[in-house]
């Protein structure tokens, strides 16, 4: 369940002033918006949920820009390469911000199978994504209940 935000006013203004912002400089450049929202928000609310908050439009407004030009095909024919590394160190990431800023920092993302051998056996119990999300979600209190990890 989604509950109410439990933000002062004062912090949801700055919220929705940088979102404001941040958009009106996507627009106007065509980048940024993470940039500058979870930056700013990063200084008021902490870097968890400021990547929380961000992501979500962060990733709506770079679909509607695709889709919105026309080119999409294209796009993909000439950028495939960058996407697929865009893929691969987004979720490298998402595994180092879980590992480095994660309340629980022994905690880490599960890792790929072909990389845990005998010789190279898994340290610690993973933790997927989910988890992290959901832990994230509760301390911000955006969610009334999360699964518990560990």
């Amino acid at each position: 369940m989604i509950a109410a935000l439990d933000f002062p006013p004062h912090i949801l203004a700055l919220v929705a002033g940088t979102f404001l912002i941040a958009g009106f400089v996507k627009g106007v450049v065509g980048m940024g918006f993470p940039t500058i929202s979870v930056g700013v928000m990063t200084a008021a609310i902490g870097l968890q949920p400021a990547l929380t908050l961000a992501v979500i439009p962060a990733i709506a407004t770079n679909v509607w820009q695709a889709l919105s030009g026309g080119h999409l095909g294209e796009l993909l024919r000439r950028f495939w390469l960058f996407f697929l590394f865009a893929i691969v160190f987004t979720w490298v990431g998402v595994a180092i911000v879980v590992q480095f800023a994660h309340p629980t920092p022994w905690t880490l993302l599960n890792p790929l199978a072909c990389c845990i051998t005998p010789e190279h056996p898994q340290r610690f119990s993973g933790m997927v994504s989910a988890d992290a999300l959901d832990l994230v979600l509760y301390e911000i209190n955006l969610v009334e209940t999360a699964r518990r990890v560990g």
